[in-house]
């Protein structure tokens, strides 16, 4: 079907709750707010606080019918997989030594950038080129291995964001979400021909949520990391969270998987 005949129109009389296009714009406004205050330091967190708001324009874009919808559930899977990792990061700093849950981060995204760089190699890329594609990526620290590791995303995932029935329903929205990455038959039957590109409910719902959940996450955990004061966030947060909890209300009923 038409999407908006889907979702329905928040503008209905008939309407009885939050749609999920009009819960995914709330959070988009309180982003913007909590992005005002400058993140700077550690250049790893920053960039993931950049990169995170960049994925909000392509979704904004596309809630306002600039973009195509296709195109949501892409950027949605990264800000849910960062979301993850830094809230990882969090959990973990509570256990370990200070400084080793980062270090491990830290270690981990270096060796991301070396495969990269040793897969282009043995493909026959030249240096040259390869040290121009990896950019700023290369300048990494590397650091002693720390005393704890960063786990398998599953696990990251279902640590990040929890379900209330005990099942790690974050995986399966992940899962969905990489359907559109790599273009399978899944990608295909939910893209909406009659309104292309647009998406079935279910993947619409799933995109919506992923992305504010992950977004909440980095938004919180990245700017404590590079030195923002915690009180200047802490309206802009809170304001974050609460249309986050707003989205989840209105996403869950088109996807049940929470």
């Amino acid at each position: 079907r038409h999407l908006h005949q889907i979702v329905g129109s928040a503008s209905s009389p008939h309407h009885s709750g939050p749609d999920p296009t009009t819960g995914g714009r709330s959070p988009i406004g309180a982003a913007s707010n909590a992005g005002r205050v400058q993140v700077d330091g550690s250049v790893i967190p920053e960039q993931s606080f950049r990169l995170a708001t960049s994925h909000l324009l392509v979704i904004e874009g596309a809630l306002a019918g600039d973009l195509g919808k296709a195109l949501i559930p892409i950027v949605s899977r990264g800000l849910f997989e960062d979301g993850a990792r830094w809230a990882w990061l969090a959990h973990s700093s509570r256990h370990a030594t200070r400084g080793e849950s980062l270090k491990a981060l830290v270690n981990d995204a270096a060796l991301r950038c070396d495969k990269v760089a040793t897969r282009l190699q043995s493909d026959g890329v030249p240096k040259q080129l390869i040290d121009e594609l990896l950019g700023m990526s290369k300048a990494i620290p590397r650091s002693e291995p720390a005393e704890v590791t960063v786990p398998e995303l599953r696990e990251m995932l279902r640590l990040a964001y929890p379900s209330q029935s005990g099942a790690n329903s974050a995986r399966a929205m992940y899962s969905v979400l990489t359907q559109f990455v790599h273009a399978t038959p899944i990608s295909s039957w939910h893209t909406c021909r009659d309104d292309f590109p647009s998406l079935t409910a279910p993947v619409y719902a799933i995109s919506l949520e992923s992305a504010t959940r992950g977004f909440e996450r980095i938004a919180s955990i990245t700017s404590l990391l590079a030195g923002v004061d915690p009180a200047a966030l802490a309206e802009p947060l809170q304001n974050l969270r609460a249309r986050c909890r707003e989205v989840m209300r209105a996403a869950r009923p088109h996807h049940q998987l929470s």
